[in-house]
């Protein structure tokens, strides 16, 4: 939805976030605007770009830059381009996230966790890895190249981070035991087309 209009949500970010952290800052962006108005007296801009030149005066001040927020700072960097040239940067982009945001696919990856009547067991790999479990996903990377790329490096990261906390930590990092050295598990992996999940997230792992 927003990836052909960056700067929709960037401004409703914004407003959110200043909202929630430093509502003040929204009344400085209104004088600011003010005072630009005064200045495009000849109406040669749009009220749209003096807002955001608005905002960015406001964000990059020093009082901005203090709040710190990596989202807003995503954002605020996106909405930098040309929007012509940020829209063949992401057209490629849609396809596969039309891809992963539909369907079955769509409840998988992003599942409602509020849903009740949704049965589906939570994967977790620190507990797969403590139950010493089987995990089968089948990605079926030559039906969708793309499609199982994405889901299976994800997947991939998200193990290399779990074996790394427990490479460094133990299972039971968080509340570790004074004079029991715990041995680390080991972990097999099988996999078939592998010419599609090998990526930067396996290297690691290897």
């Amino acid at each position: 939805r927003y990836v052909m209009n960056i700067t929709g949500l960037h401004e409703r970010y914004v407003e959110w976030y200043l909202r929630e952290k430093a509502p003040h800052l929204l009344a400085v962006i209104e004088q600011q605007v003010a005072l630009l108005s005064q200045v495009n007296q000849n109406r040669s801009l749009q009220d749209y770009v003096l807002r955001r030149a608005a905002v960015t005066q406001v964000l990059e001040s020093p009082e901005g830059q203090a709040l710190e927020d990596t989202v807003l700072e995503s954002l605020s960097n996106a909405v930098r381009y040309d929007q012509k040239y940020f829209d063949k940067i992401v057209a490629s982009l849609l396809p596969l996230l039309e891809k992963l945001t539909s369907g079955k696919m769509a409840t998988l990856l992003s599942p409602d966790y509020r849903d009740m009547n949704d049965s589906r067991p939570l994967l977790d790999w620190q507990q797969v890895i403590r139950r010493k479990g089987v995990v089968y996903i089948g990605l079926d990377a030559m039906s969708d190249a793309d499609v199982a790329s994405a889901v299976g490096n994800s997947m991939f990261a998200d193990l290399v981070s779990v074996a790394g906390h427990i490479y460094k930590f133990g299972h039971d990092g968080d509340q570790p035991e004074i004079g029991i050295k715990e041995k680390k598990p080991s972990i097999s992996l099988h996999c078939d087309e592998f010419n599609e999940l090998m990526g930067p997230e396996f290297i690691p792992m290897v």
